[in-house]
């Protein structure tokens, strides 16, 4: 690359395999890199650009699939936090598919490895909850552990339910189930609560487990509330 800092009349963009143009006061010269949209689609050496772009792609459209069907759940408060952490935990997942090749991976697969379910296990919709909640998880019921839990600043009462989505990765059908609110005032709260789990009809869709808290106060008049003081947690995956 070369600069060109005194010229005067019409310079032309182009000589030979040499590309001329006008950066800030001066002239650049470089030469041309053969890099075209028409090599991007057919060459061989750009494939591993087109199955990158393929795949993030899909992804990126997958995880908004998914955030569309937890739409009335996910934190109404910094949303475009929740997408892009959302959709960057998605696009580790695929990493997780050993049996698809290049381009051609998929969520479906990366989620029959035990080791990409491990990835979204404890995942929070919500990038910025803090809350830290142990959790046994039983067949039809979860048992919080609930000494560890820090109360919202200002927020009296605190609540929990769980849902179940299943979802499929290819026709994008889905099915959301939800148990109703079991709500405390943190004076009153257990050490340890069981609650039950959100029921569903057997599917070959894959089935998240999701527990919803939600910090609150007495005077608001029940636990929905959109100023994101909330967390939605994976707490299983069913593939």
């Amino acid at each position: 690359m070369a600069k060109i800092t005194d010229y005067s009349g019409d310079i032309p963009k182009r000589i030979g395999n040499l590309v001329i143009y006008k950066l800030h006061d001066n002239l650049i010269v470089r030469t041309q890199s053969g890099f075209t949209s028409e090599a991007l689609l057919n060459d061989a050496k750009y494939a591993k650009i087109r199955n990158n772009a393929t795949e993030f792609g899909n992804v990126s459209s997958l995880s908004k699939a998914v955030r569309m069907a937890l739409a009335l759940l996910l934190p109404k408060t910094n949303t475009l936090a929740v997408v892009n952490s959302f959709t960057k935990k998605m696009r580790e997942l695929m990493n997780y598919d050993l049996v698809s090749v290049s381009g051609k991976r998929n969520l479906a697969d990366a989620l029959k490895n035990p080791a990409g379910r491990a990835v979204l296990k404890d995942y929070d919709f919500n990038p910025n909850s803090r809350l830290d909640l142990g959790y046994t998880l039983n067949q039809n019921a979860i048992t919080l552990e609930t000494g560890s839990i820090v109360f919202a600043k200002q927020r009296s009462r605190i609540g929990f339910r769980t849902h179940v989505l299943s979802f499929d990765f290819t026709s994008r059908e889905h099915q959301l189930e939800s148990t109703a609110w079991h709500s405390y005032a943190k004076s009153e709260l257990p050490q340890r609560i069981e609650l039950p789990l959100a029921g569903i009809a057997e599917t070959e869709r894959i089935k998240f487990t999701l527990l919803e808290t939600y910090f609150y106060t007495a005077a608001e008049q029940n636990v929905e509330g959109n100023d994101g003081l909330k967390s939605l947690k994976i707490i299983d995956i069913t593939p």
